[in-house]
């Protein structure tokens, strides 16, 4: 007799030693399993019927028919012009008449307003009759061509209603507070869509745990072999710093086939260069602008000790790579060294990615030469591995993003209160005029970051690299 074979890929084995009734059994119900797993639940089309636009008179008619005979006559009757009408509207209608005719017996015809209406629920406006003001500012914006998102309707607002009514504002010891929350449900209510392509998603090769072992085997053994302290393992990326930090996208009514934007080269920005030790120590910072002079660099009194750049395109350089490291990174590990009662021979590690400007002959020697061992950050992983691109880098832009949002607000209120008309109120987002301001919020928020330990504290851990720092780690190999 022919023995039925196993499925393969089901839960239930067919043992060695079964009969052929077991297996036909087992062959039965695996075969019902797959069929039940790999069918398609099927989709259920809802059809919404269509809403019924009711004139007062109507309302009025089939609510006192209602009152007077019945219900069911009211529907009968509804039913002639409107044959989707539910009963429960009627019943609506003739408790409305009721209602109505309690207050004026005298009730003969539908006059406007006799049978009220159903009044619209929802949470009130937030700012009352300043919600308009904020609404049609915010769309004569977006005529003009400009960006408009979150952060500028927060701005707007902000700048209205310290005009309008400061008591209501939060800050100003009233119960209003603008939040980001509040300007999304704007621009939801008002129609407005996001209308720029998303940003191209992080690609998981795959092997992420493997690589991460191999970099936290090498940071361990550099640091044993060197003898390497935490004040002097230092961890440094790039990052894009936006002049007008407002995003790469705009909101636009729905349905609108042309979105232009004004001054779409906001892309405008430089490159901001954070680092940080291991004892949560935040180094000086370096700032790369776009230009071949110093004359590209913003006319600001910058803090001692900050690494002013500039290259053709904003970008890291070899030559700006050796500016950092001379005007940053090897004065840190020398007050350290000092500090500290190390040698001066002590070597430091810097963690930072394989860039190219990273890697060439004359920065690598001349890190050498300041007794600095360089470890590179796997590519395609300094979004798990690299300390900065955790939660420092996001700190930094929030807090320009929050700086721009305030100046915003406050720049409207100046023009307001200087006698520009609502209407005629314009915003400069010229390079020449966001450049200063742009240094200026950038210097607040990178102090900012000095007296945030436990946020560096948070990066370290993050990238499983604090327990190197800390001497808990064991080296492990990694079991494929």
């Amino acid at each position: 007799m022919n023995r039925f074979l196993e499925i393969p890929n089901t839960p239930v084995p067919i043992p060695r030693n079964a009969t052929v009734a077991e297996e036909r059994n087992i062959v039965a119900g695996n075969l019902a399993l797959r069929e039940l797993s790999t069918k398609k639940k099927e989709r259920q089309r809802i059809t919404f019927q269509q809403r019924i636009k009711w004139t007062d008179q109507e309302r009025f008619d089939l609510g006192k028919l209602a009152a007077e005979t019945s219900t069911a006559n009211a529907v009968k009757k509804a039913k002639i012009d409107h044959p989707l009408v539910n009963e429960s509207t009627i019943r609506n209608f003739r408790k409305s008449y009721l209602l109505a005719l309690a207050k004026d017996r005298t009730l003969g015809s539908a006059s406007k307003g006799a049978i009220p209406k159903k009044k619209k629920m929802g949470r009130p406006l937030l700012f009352g009759s300043y919600d308009q003001v904020i609404v049609d500012y915010t769309r004569r914006l977006r005529r003009h061509g400009a960006r408009v998102n979150s952060k500028i309707v927060m701005g707007t607002a902000r700048g209205i209603i310290i005009r309008r009514a400061p008591q209501l504002l939060h800050e100003k010891g009233g119960g209003k507070k603008i939040t980001r929350d509040w300007a999304r449900s704007l621009l939801l209510r008002i129609k407005f869509s996001r209308r720029k392509g998303t940003r191209k998603a992080k690609k998981n090769l795959g092997n992420e745990e493997q690589v991460a072992l191999q970099f936290h085997n090498m940071v361990h053994t550099i640091i044993k072999e060197k003898n390497i302290p935490p004040c002097l393992v230092i961890t440094a990326d790039e990052q894009f710093s936006a002049i007008v930090p407002g995003g790469n996208w705009t909101m636009a009514e729905k349905g609108s086939t042309q979105v232009d934007i004004a001054a779409l080269d906001d892309k405008r920005g430089i490159t901001l260069f954070p680092a940080f030790s291991g004892d949560f120590k935040m180094l000086d910072p370096q700032l790369i602008y776009h230009g071949t002079t110093t004359q590209c660099h913003p006319d600001v009194s910058f803090p001692d000790g900050y690494a002013i750049s500039h290259s053709k395109n904003h970008w890291s350089t070899e030559l700006t790579c050796m500016e950092v490291i001379d005007k940053s990174f090897h004065p840190y590990c020398v007050q350290t060294r000092q500090r500290e009662g190390l040698s001066p021979e002590q070597w430091a590690l810097l963690l930072w990615d394989a860039f190219r400007s990273h890697l060439t002959k004359a920065v690598r020697d001349l890190l050498k030469a300041r007794r600095i061992q360089p470890a590179y950050v796997p590519p395609n992983y300094t979004h798990s591995l690299s300390p900065p691109d955790q939660f420092v880098q996001k700190e930094l832009k929030e807090g320009n993003a929050h700086q721009f949002q305030v100046w915003y607000g406050e720049e409207i209120n100046r023009q307001c209160e200087n006698g520009t008309p609502e209407d005629e109120v314009w915003v400069d987002f010229s390079l020449s005029n966001m450049k200063g301001l742009h240094a200026m919020w950038t210097i607040n928020s990178y102090e900012a970051m000095r007296s945030r330990p436990e946020l560096l504290q948070r990066a370290w851990e993050h990238t499983g690299l604090w327990s190197i720092l800390q001497g808990t780690f064991r080296k492990r190999v990694h079991n494929r």
